[in-house]
């Protein structure tokens, strides 16, 4: 299927149980994959995925009419190789991905690992649907020796304000003052060690 205009894996596709290789790979037409499709072809041992399907459902809606969720792929216990992207962004910042293609871009504690953040912040306006959110999320824990120097001489509050000078000096973003917000979501603020997001969404017309 390499390649292919389809749009939705067909579910007849559950009666192959000795598939051992699915070739998904930049089939960007592809919006479409039932629940349990996936998890069903229990000899799979390849699947490639690259350039392709990123409709992924949320795990409480995997049911029904939805598209698979991730978890799926736990019940396949022969697959050895699974093909997405993965990228060193301080060696190519560059994101190999179509503009205005995501509905949302997120960061999970590495924002303070990232040594061309300005180039990340623009790669990821570029990439994002107008009007959709790019989320980075840090704590107020790091690997010392290996963040930056401006996150581990600052502290939570002016690692927020950090984040937020980038989606400002990256351009396309709505106004931080107004659409940027810096949240504790850890799990007993003022108790636990703090879980932070900082978030905003690209101008409609960028």
């Amino acid at each position: 299927m390499v390649g292919s205009d389809i749009q939705q894996l067909p579910r007849e596709m559950m009666q192959l149980t000795n598939l051992r290789l699915l070739d998904l790979n930049y089939c960007k037409e592809l919006k479409v994959i039932p629940p349990y499709i996936l998890s069903s072809l229990s000899r799979l041992e390849c699947l490639f995925m690259k350039s392709s399907f990123s409709e992924w459902a949320a795990e409480e809606v995997c049911v029904g009419d939805n598209n698979a969720c991730l978890s799926e792929l736990n019940n396949l216990h022969r697959l050895r190789t699974i093909e997405f992207v993965v990228q060193d962004l301080n060696v190519n910042p560059k994101l190999p991905f179509e503009d205005n293609s995501f509905d949302v871009v997120t960061n999970v504690v590495s924002f303070d690992y990232l040594t061309k953040p300005l180039d990340i912040f623009k790669e990821m306006c570029q990439i994002l649907k107008p009007g959709r959110l790019a989320i980075m999320s840090f704590s107020n824990r790091c690997f010392w020796t290996k963040a930056i120097s401006i996150w581990t001489s600052t502290g939570d509050a002016e690692h927020a304000m950090i984040v937020g000078s980038y989606f400002h000096y990256a351009g396309g973003f709505e106004p931080p003052q107004i659409h940027l917000q810096a949240v504790d979501i850890s799990p007993n603020p003022g108790r636990s060690d703090q879980m932070y997001i900082v978030y905003a969404r690209k101008l409609s017309t960028a």
